[in-house]
């Protein structure tokens, strides 16, 4: 029973099946597992010029200058600008810094404070009722009053992703630019922490949820890929099926041409025979073609904008590839 490990045939097909596993975990899963991101163009706009604005502008830019920055920033005066950024490629996505983010934040800090006040004053009328009556402390009441009167607002950015750029690159961005906001979120919102810490302040729920999120994010698409496109994965399946394609249908009519045509004396295809592999090699491609298209477009409708285009290049494609497994099935016979 285990004489069939002596056969060199089953050593041969456990070291082919070894070789190719390996090339293709290369071609999918190490292509996509090492993908890196270093420098990549995001143009921002900044429509405030307070100060706060300028404190989250030198924090996005600290980072990217850094040589292993993921970001690189791209000064942009205007959002009517980035609809030509993101079609000529010039960056990828946008940071937007909103107008009256300064003054949004000054607000969350000033109702901070009059709260704080509004509590050491209960606390100063508890050990000394008298101290009501006095012209400074109605003085501080009436501050912490208008400090505390008006809900404070958040601080607005939005942020720009073009999908139609590049898949790879939008699906990243979707993520890391959100990211980005909550670490600014969270920094201010820590500072509120230790301020009202170091004063003793108590918060109702209601009251800190003026605070804790300084800045409201929106998230906004340009360009936008159809959710038929798989996840950016149109491209690479399509090729697999124009390979698979020509592979089988390149062996099909090799052995059809191998007992039909005839050989010379070195039992080659003669020349009218590969002749004749090409002419059939084209009616087959145009069917592969065909397929492609019609099990995409028709029946899966994954967006293609040019259908001519797009025959001509799986054509192209598949072509190709029959050429190349017929070559070697020629040269080399089934072994190839």
């Amino acid at each position: 029973m285990f004489n069939v490990f002596k056969r060199k045939s089953i050593w041969i097909s456990m070291l082919v099946a070894t070789i190719l596993i390996g090339l293709f975990a290369f071609a999918q899963v190490g292509a996509r597992s090492t993908v890196k991101v270093r420098h990549l163009p995001l143009a921002l706009v900044v429509n405030d010029k307070g100060k706060d604005a300028k404190n989250v502008v030198k924090k996005l830019r600290k980072e990217s200058h850094k040589k292993s920055a993921e970001i690189k920033w791209v000064n942009v005066t205007h959002t009517s600008e980035l609809t030509k950024g993101f079609a000529s490629g010039k960056y990828y996505g946008a940071v937007v810094i909103h107008s009256g983010f300064t003054k949004a934040i000054n607000q969350q800090t000033d109702y901070l404070k009059g709260k704080i006040i509004t509590q050491k004053l209960a606390a100063l009328v508890v050990k000394t009722p008298m101290a009501a009556k006095t012209a400074p402390f109605q003085q501080q009441k009436a501050l912490a009053n208008s400090l505390t009167k008006k809900t404070p607002e958040q601080a607005k950015i939005s942020l720009y992703v073009s999908q139609g750029s590049n898949m790879t690159v939008a699906t990243i961005l979707t993520t890391a630019l959100p990211k980005m906001t909550d670490h600014l979120n969270q920094k201010i919102s820590n500072e509120y922490i230790t301020v009202a810490n170091k004063s003793g302040l108590t918060l109702s729920p209601q009251d800190w949820s003026k605070l804790q999120t300084p800045i409201h994010t929106t998230l906004i698409k340009r360009n936008k890929v159809s959710t038929k496109e798989i996840s950016g994965m149109a491209p690479f399946l399509v090729t697999i099926f124009c390979w698979l394609g020509s592979l089988i249908a390149s062996l099909l009519n090799w052995r059809d041409h191998s007992k039909n045509e005839k050989k010379r004396t070195d039992g080659r295809l003669s020349l009218t025979s590969v002749t004749s592999q090409l002419i059939s090699g084209i009616a087959i491609v145009t069917a592969i073609a065909v397929s492609v298209y019609f099990f995409t477009k028709v029946c899966y409708s994954v967006p293609i904008h040019d259908p001519k285009q797009f025959l001509l290049m799986i054509g192209g494609i598949s072509f190709v590839f029959y050429l190349l497994q017929s070559a070697v099935l020629d040269l080399l016979g089934l072994k190839g």
